[in-house]
């Protein structure tokens, strides 16, 4: 199975251990969704006018993920455990 490396690609949700998940953009995305111009408009402008990931990004701006960024916090071995 193929991997490709896209970064931010998880965007709004998170990637442990790179950025946290966006909840201010699932909150405006709630009132979005609940009218039907404002939900033609947000695709216009975020999906159908972006030409790729890049532009995406570029969207958003560089400083929009230092809200999202997250400190190391690594975890200790765990024991998931198997059948035998």
């Amino acid at each position: 199975m193929p991997v490709v490396v896209c970064p931010r690609g998880a965007h709004p949700s998170y990637a442990q251990g790179y950025y946290d998940r966006d909840c201010a953009f699932y909150r405006r995305w709630t009132e979005i969704s609940k009218d039907a111009q404002a939900l033609r408009t947000w695709l216009k402008d975020w999906v159908y006018e972006i030409a790729d990931h890049d532009g995406y990004l570029a969207k958003l701006g560089a400083d929009y993920w230092s809200d999202l960024e997250v400190a190391p916090r690594y975890s200790e071995a765990v024991n998931y455990g198997s059948r035998k």
